[in-house]
């Protein structure tokens, strides 16, 4: 594994999820922000994660 710094618009952090939400058979990153907007993170592959915006499910979420 190499050390990742995933760093922005995230605030008072809820919940974690790794799952592959683009169907490429890597593992994408899914944030839950109680102050702020929730996070998907998709991996490119090569150990580093581009940001995409994604509708927020829920106002205030207690979890993934």
């Amino acid at each position: 594994f190499t050390v990742t710094t995933i760093s922005g618009d995230i605030a008072r952090t809820r919940a974690v999820d790794m799952s592959d939400y683009d169907n490429d058979g890597d593992l994408d990153i899914y944030v839950a922000n109680l102050a702020g907007a929730n996070k998907l993170y998709l991996n490119n592959g090569s150990g580093s994660f581009t940001p995409k915006s994604t509708p927020d499910a829920t106002n205030r979420p207690g979890g993934v």
